[in-house]
């Protein structure tokens, strides 16, 4: 009896972590397209990884699996954008 309510107490002062599956996306942009990633990027919100700005912008973003393919698509659409995933 004394392990089964210890057990319980322990449960109950747990703390859940969620752990989600990420995909991290790198793109390549001219400065000229910033202003459209940086739309896709305000819009889906995904972590910021690193970034460089200089003649060829570069971001590493950082999205849940299931957001990836949308972020993805919408990343592909802007005129001249080079994505990438990064294992």
């Amino acid at each position: 009896a004394a392990y089964k309510e210890s057990t319980a107490q322990v449960l109950a002062e747990c703390e859940i972590v969620e752990r989600t599956v990420d995909v991290v996306v790198e793109v390549s942009f001219s400065y000229i397209a910033m202003n459209d990633v940086m739309r896709i990027v305000k819009d889906m919100q995904p972590r910021v990884v690193d970034q460089v700005f200089d003649n060829l912008c570069t971001m590493t973003l950082s999205i849940r699996e299931g957001d990836s393919e949308q972020l993805i698509g919408r990343l592909e659409k802007v005129e001249g954008a080079i994505v990438e995933i990064k294992e």
